[in-house]
């Protein structure tokens, strides 16, 4: 039984021609390390400054260190021009003991005051001079708290450390017909109730010939677990009541199919929900293929478990 999503429920303009095989096909749920699509937007209201702690968090760690550096930077720079200009501007005011028309002093000055370190050797001079180091002190403060609390954040925010199978496969093995993909756990700690969740993105045709992009569930043999330590194989039955049922390798390539899966759990270490998720187009779904064991358990009771073999296929 489908289930349509009215959020993706978008006719477009015309009817989409069969795709090669090669052709770089949009993911909805990029994967790590490989091009995200580029996607332009039209007439949507834009709030930057507002969102500015939304994409802060987004960005990845060295995003966020050169941020931090290019934000330092500006702020010592634009003090530096206002300590230089004082004694051009306003005889008596300026910095004492900084080299007359030398820049980097001043600006060493500036980084001094911003980081509260007052070596003593530099000092300001006048009304406007200490004006400005009150209000450099001021932005330092507010500087270092919110870079603080951001880092802060970021670093204790829980993430998940699970590694999906490359590929899905659709094959018998189990007596009927499944779509299976599998997932690890690559922390040594265990995932408590740890619960899956299958999507399926396609191309639909309307009677009037249109197309539209849907969302359909695909319901799952098991779909929550108690722990989840070592790893997973999702498995989603293909019957006459599964959206996939009928589909062969150059029907889900036309359609432009996409599946989504969710997974969500507590991190038993962290006391801290998790959730990551993961997508396979069409081309990474392969049919009458199995996927090679990664549990093999030995003579003396002892279970081996082959991580490097997750994304391994046979026929």
């Amino acid at each position: 039984m489908t289930t349509p999503n009215a959020a993706e429920d978008l006719p477009d303009t015309g009817t989409p021609e069969p795709k090669p095989a090669s052709t770089f096909r949009p993911r909805l749920v990029p994967r790590p390390g490989k091009p995200s699509p580029r996607v332009i937007i039209h007439g949507r209201r834009k709030h930057f400054y507002g969102d500015l702690y939304a994409e802060l968090m987004d960005a990845t760690w060295p995003q966020l260190v050169w941020v931090f550096i290019v934000t330092f930077g500006v702020i010592n720079t634009a003090f530096a021009i206002a300590y230089f200009g004082l004694a051009d501007l306003w005889p008596g005011e300026g910095i004492v003991h900084a080299r007359h028309g030398v820049f980097l002093d001043y600006f060493f000055f500036s980084v001094q005051t911003l980081a509260t370190i007052g070596y003593g050797g530099m000092s300001p001079e006048g009304v406007v001079a200490n004006v400005l180091v009150t209000l450099e002190a001021v932005t330092g403060f507010t500087f270092y708290a919110l870079m603080t609390g951001l880092i802060f954040t970021k670093f204790s925010r829980p993430t998940a450390r699970v590694t999906f199978s490359e590929h899905a496969v659709v094959n018998n093995d189990m007596g009927e017909r499944h779509l299976i993909m599998r997932l690890v756990n690559d922390r040594g700690n265990r995932i408590v109730d740890a619960e899956a969740s299958l999507f399926m993105m396609r191309d639909d045709r309307l009677p009037d010939g249109t197309i539209m992009r849907r969302y359909h569930d695909l319901s799952l043999v098991r779909s929550k677990v108690p722990i989840m330590q070592l790893s997973w194989s999702l498995m989603h039955r293909i019957d006459e009541q599964s959206p996939l049922f009928g589909e062969t390798p150059e029907t889900i390539h036309d359609k432009n199919i996409e599946i989504i899966v969710s997974i969500s759990g507590l991190d038993e270490s962290l006391s801290s929900s998790i959730q990551t998720r993961y997508s396979y187009m069409s081309e990474e779904i392969h049919f009458d293929r199995s996927f090679e064991g990664i549990l093999h358990r030995k003579a003396d009771n002892t279970l081996e478990v082959h991580y490097d073999r997750i994304h391994k296929l046979k026929e």
